[in-house]
């Protein structure tokens, strides 16, 4: 099958703007997969989504330590 592919945001144009977009983005995504998570039948699948949600929590966590630190480098 083919894809189609759009671009549907700007990619950010500093490092911290990329931060702080992943940052959020990883937000959404902890807060999006467990809702998912909820409405299945399989606990296969259901295990899935919650580490998933896991990883973007841990992600998120990364992302903010790079923007506190780069943050200190500026002062």
């Amino acid at each position: 099958m083919q894809l189609d592919v759009k671009v549907m945001e700007e990619c950010p144009n500093t490092y911290v703007e990329g931060l702080e977009y992943d940052l959020e983005d990883e937000r959404k995504t902890v807060d999006f997969y467990p809702d998912i998570a909820e409405e299945l039948n399989n606990p296969y699948i259901k295990e899935i989504f919650r580490r998933v949600a896991a990883d973007g929590q841990n992600h998120a966590v990364w992302f903010l330590y790079y923007f506190i630190k780069n943050k200190r480098a500026e002062l």
